[in-house]
């Protein structure tokens, strides 16, 4: 019998643990001899009857055997022909990726009993790059053959291969080469490559509307992008502006379909006098009967919004994400079932309304929050397994423009009840624990241009349960959690990289900080205080402090979640010690407190 090396390995172990455990002899000593499939050295029982041996490595290894015969010529049954190229291939392995050979192959296709087949519209260097990666898992790809390779393996249906190609080219959209790749994916119903690159043109829309393929979109595709929330346009006179640009290139063909991309523009959102200039005077317009009456409708709607903001329900008057200045995230939580909860909600206080966005795709859970650059960066935190609970370095951004979330660089530690803020466009970490009793005075800084944490400094004295990160004219300033006499608050200066202590405001003991926002570069504690929450405005400046009003509602509240829009500090959610229910939102002002929505 003939045995490969690796089956002749695992049957001489087998076979030498079996003779040392069942003869007793003094060659037992050959136990000794390594093997993780019978028994480790503190196992003394007998070892089992049978055994599964597992060799990894043999698939690639048949296929490299396989490629070498195939280069010979040796052993294949099928011959195909490309261009002036013959490539000599097995049958097997064809149908095993490509179900466009194995219907070819095993069908009543004339094909299936052939031992030659000539493929057309194929490039044979492009197909010697496919068999290559069929026989050895290896795909070169560069920007002169990824669109080639693409097109063939979609022909093909080389699954891994369009997959590898769409990311390759994923990766390389610029505003030069997006709108042709966006078309690409759409002829050859590339949905990833297609999402990737219509996204990326939604981001940029100031620069992708200057290409001359903007004016080459098709009029379904370009419907499809004005009626997307995402767009990224300031005003919307623009995007009717890039529709007339785009009518004009061919009027007599576009006129026809030029309601069906009209109706995707937000024209109540132009503004009454510029409306009447830029669209009423548009005859060309005013003579096509559906679009006429879009443009009716759009003055009716504008009309009645002066009055009542009942109709902002109509698409038509929503804000696009790019047009509304300032919103509300709220990003995961605990139900009133007390249940984890991954949704994603945006709240718009001009117009009072709540919004579903993405809802968040990772295992965090009690992490941290901070938004830079109209982007939410969700931070370690822990996820729950049973009764045991394990911290994280994970770390995701939500891009507000596209509603969708990325899994960037981790911590460079796992922590949670830790610190946020940002300061010099970098955020920085500060603090928390692992698990429940290991604790952290150091801070991280994460550079979202390179994708890079870096460990910063440590904070001299005690560690702080569950910090408080705040910045002021470019100092980050630090408070603990539980507090005795005195209280003290931690300055960082960026500057020379140092830490400095300076009293903040006494408190009795068993005070807790809830969180802490900055407005005009005074520093509002959320403080809890005997079953009750207070305003606390801190001066560093002068390290002066005043108490500003009670919380309504505020009584036993704790674990909720403020920031700053306007002049507001907007409070959300919540739960009760008396209760274990979750509260709606709330908004304030420094010494008057109102319910917000």
């Amino acid at each position: 019998m003939l045995l490969g090396k690796s089956v002749e390995l695992a049957c001489s172990e087998f076979l030498v643990g079996q003779f040392c455990l069942d003869t007793g002899s003094d060659t037992s000593s050959l136990s000794a001899v390594s093997s993780s499939i019978f028994c480790t050295e503190e196992d003394n029982s007998q070892p089992p009857a049978e055994c599964t041996f597992t060799e990894n490595n043999y698939p690639l290894e048949v296929l490299r055997v396989l490629n070498q015969d195939r280069k010979k010529g040796c052993f294949t049954d099928l011959i195909l022909k490309v261009e002036d190229c013959v490539f000599h291939c097995h049958k097997a392995i064809l149908v095993a990726v490509s179900p466009y050979f194995r219907a070819m192959l095993t069908s009543d296709m004339l094909e299936q009993k052939a031992n030659e087949i000539t493929l057309r519209n194929v490039p044979a260097h492009i197909f010697s790059l496919l068999v290559d990666f069929l026989y050895t898992c290896q795909l070169q790809i560069d920007q002169e053959n990824a669109q080639d390779l693409l097109e063939t393996a979609s022909f093909l249906q080389i699954k891994p291969v369009i997959t590898a190609g769409s990311k390759f080219l994923s990766a390389r959209l610029d505003i030069y080469n997006c709108l042709e790749l966006l078309n690409f994916a759409r002829i050859f119903d590339n949905e990833q490559l297609y999402e990737d690159a219509f996204n990326f043109a939604l981001v940029n829309f100031c620069e992708i509307i200057q290409e001359e393929e903007f004016l080459n979109l098709e009029a379904q595709v370009l419907a499809q992008y004005f009626a997307d929330d995402r767009l990224n346009a300031k005003k919307e006179e623009v995007v009717f502006d890039c529709f007339w640009r785009w009518l004009h290139q061919d009027v007599e063909t576009r006129l026809p379909l030029a309601a069906l991309v009209l109706q995707n523009i937000r024209l109540p959102l132009i503004e009454p006098i510029l409306f009447r200039g830029l669209v009423k005077a548009k005859k060309l317009l005013l003579d096509d009967p559906a679009c006429r009456v879009l443009i009716e409708e759009a003055e009716q709607l504008r009309e009645k919004s002066v009055q009542t903001r009942s109709q902002m329900k109509d698409p038509r008057m929503k804000l696009r994400f790019s047009m509304t200045k300032e919103v509300i995230i709220i990003v995961g939580g605990y139900d009133d079932a007390q249940q984890w909860v991954r949704e994603v909600w945006c709240y718009i206080p001009m117009e009072n309304t709540w919004h579903a966005l993405a809802s968040f795709p990772g295992r965090n859970q009690r992490f941290a929050t901070v938004a830079m650059n109209n982007n939410i960066y969700v931070i370690g935190g822990q996820v729950d397994h049973g009764r045991m609970a394990e911290t994280l370095a994970d770390v995701w951004r939500y891009n507000s423009l596209t509603d969708t979330w990325t899994q960037v660089a981790s911590m460079t530690k796992p922590r949670h009840g830790h610190g946020v803020a940002i300061l010099g466009q970098k955020i920085y970490v500060i603090g928390g624990k692992s698990g429940w009793a290991k604790k952290f005075n150091d801070i991280e800084r994460y550079d979202p241009v390179l994708n890079i944490w870096t460990s910063v400094t440590r904070i001299k004295g005690s560690y702080l349960e569950k910090p408080v990160a705040t910045v002021v004219e470019d100092k980050l300033y630090i408070n603990g959690y539980f507090y005795r006499e005195p209280d003290i608050m931690h300055v960082y200066e960026p500057a020379d990289n140092s830490w400095s202590p300076m009293f903040s405001f006494e408190r009795v003991q068993g005070d807790g900080i809830e969180t802490a926002v900055v407005l005009n570069d005074l520093i509002y504690f959320l403080v809890y205080r005997g079953f009750d929450n207070f305003v606390m405005v801190f001066n560093p400046q002068v390290s002066e402090c005043v108490q500003g009003s009670r919380m309504p509602d505020g009584k036993y509240l704790y674990s909720y979640g403020a920031t700053i829009v306007g002049d507001k500090i907007y409070v959300a959610g919540g739960s009760r010690l008396d209760a274990s229910v979750n509260v709606p939102m709330s908004t304030a002002t420094t010494l008057r407190w109102i319910f917000g929505g």
